[in-house]
């Protein structure tokens, strides 16, 4: 056994000595899932991945890159903005770019084309900042138990986009 496997085994055991947390209804969370946890030192903000992991079947590169961008913050931010607040457009022009939306990809992604200024045009994927909705199909199968849930999502954003025209 090498050390670092002995020092996650102890946190582990430190963290939940008493017993391993399962959500009913979801699958236990596997051991990367929890190795990946330790190093989150407030409870609260360990249990919101615990829960975010297993309510929503993460995968532990999943469940490491949410802790990474701190997703916990970011929810915790998001419910602290009063509802209906709408983001500011940048006065500079050295930060406003004009784009053309080429394809909506799903309710949360948009494949556009940003126009940078002396006839460079880049080709971008873009998602909305702080909305995640059902994937439509992930390696060639429905990735949401209720498929019509991303076709919604998808449709609401399309007409947005068509009402802006």
């Amino acid at each position: 056994m090498d050390l670092p496997l002995l020092y996650w085994i102890k946190q582990f055991y430190t963290l939940w000595s008493k017993e391993i947390p399962v959500l009913d209804g979801h699958p236990t969370l596997s051991w990367s899932h929890f190795v990946e946890m330790l190093s989150i030192k407030d409870q609260k903000e360990r249990d919101y991945y615990f829960k975010q992991a297993s309510t929503e079947g993460w995968s532990r590169d999943t469940l490491r890159k949410a802790i990474e961008k701190d997703i916990f913050k970011i929810s915790r931010e998001k419910k602290k903005l009063p509802a209906g607040k709408v983001l500011e457009r940048p006065v500079n022009p050295l930060h406003v770019y004009k784009a053309v939306v080429e394809k909506v990809v799903d309710g949360d992604t948009l494949l556009v084309r940003v126009d940078f200024g002396f006839d460079v045009w880049v080709n971008q994927r873009s998602r909305f900042r702080g909305i995640n909705t059902a994937e439509l199909v992930k390696d060639g199968i429905p990735s949401d138990p209720v498929p019509e849930r991303g076709e919604k999502a998808k449709a609401f954003v399309e007409e947005k986009l068509a009402n802006l025209v």
